[in-house]
């Protein structure tokens, strides 16, 4: 069951990946360690590529929603 969820949250957070831009630029989601807390999905570091730029960039914040810590992914990557 646990495992059925971490795939559809690898798949949200691979969609909200291609909707969300860092300064005007798509980003890919390349990697990322998610964990399951209870009922809760959350993702602790993900590896992100942004066109344009070389080499995917690693965003670490604390145990987030999928959703919370790719905002604050793209906040981290604008620099």
């Amino acid at each position: 069951m646990a495992e059925r969820r971490i795939q559809v949250a690898e798949r949200r957070i691979q969609a909200a990946g291609r909707r969300i831009q860092v300064a005007g630029r798509r980003i890919q989601v390349v990697g990322r360690r998610i964990q399951v807390v209870g009922r809760r999905i959350q993702v602790a570091e993900c590896r992100i590529q942004v066109a344009e730029r070389p080499g995917p960039q690693t965003a670490r914040s604390g145990p987030q929603t999928a959703r919370r810590f790719l905002v604050t992914a793209c906040r981290i990557l604008r620099g």
